[in-house]
Parts: C-alpha cells; structure tokens; sequence
C-alpha cells in the first residue's frame, strides 16, 4: 500500500510540473481610504503560479502611484512609484481579468515594471502617467487589446 501512495504521490508531483504557468490578473479597488491614508493605486496586476522552465514560485504584485498624494497631483507632475499592497487591500479589490501567461510574458511584465521604477522623477501624472496607464502597458506587452 505504501508503495501504490508513494507511486501515486510521484505520478501527480510530476503530472503537476507540466502544468506550471503563471497568471496574471488585472485588478481595480474603489476610491477610498486604507490604513491611515487615501487608497491608491486603483488599477495594477497581480502575478501568481510557478515558472514552466525552473519552477520558481510567484507571488507579486505590482500597480503605480504618487508618492504623496496632495492636491498638488491634479495640475503637475509629483513623484511616482512602483508599489506592492498587501493581501487585505487585494481581498478587498476587484479582479477583472486573468489568463495564463508565459515565461517570456512573465519577463517582459517584470522588464516593463522595472523600466517604470526607473523614470526620472516627477513621473506621475495624473491624465498620462497613473495606475491605468500603467496596467495599460502592461496589457499592450502582451498584445492584449487596450
């Protein structure tokens, strides 16, 4: 019996390796407050599943805002970052699209998320440059209609 379990227990360890990807899936989270602050971004992406040519693990998210969110963002340029939000801000958002993507997609989204967290400050802009435009690019990376 033992040995039925321990072949069974390898069949599906190997059966669930061809299965790997990554998915990734678009979020929005209303206006609203969080913590002790005002809530942004309300648009960004998040990335699950397991990599199909090493197997690593992934877990992230990624959306872009201001830095400060101040009246000052509704007529010039402030800073803007890359940010991560933890589970509860992500339990309390709306999922809108996911799908499977592959590695080379997966890199281009981390290549794209890097090139954001290197603009040139001020970066945010509030009718070019924000959270929507962000996950814009991203679905235009992988020639989704945007």
């Amino acid at each position: 019996m033992r040995q039925l379990l321990m072949a069974a227990l390898v069949f599906f360890t190997v059966a669930s390796g061809t299965h790997a990807e990554v998915t990734l899936t678009f979020y929005s989270h209303h206006f609203g407050t969080y913590g002790l602050g005002i809530t942004f971004p309300h648009a960004y992406v998040r990335l699950t599943g397991t990599t199909k040519a090493d197997a690593k693990p992934v877990n992230a998210n990624f959306g872009f805002t201001a830095q400060t969110i101040s009246p000052s963002i509704m007529w010039e340029p402030v800073e803007g970052y890359v940010i991560s939000m933890p589970d509860d801000y992500m339990a309390t958002s709306q999922p809108h699209l996911s799908l499977p993507i592959s590695d080379e997609q997966y890199r281009s989204v981390l290549a794209l998320v890097e090139r954001w967290r290197k603009f040139s400050q001020p970066s945010y802009n509030l009718d070019s440059k924000n959270c929507v435009t962000f996950v814009k690019e991203i679905a235009i990376a992988l020639r989704l209609p945007a």
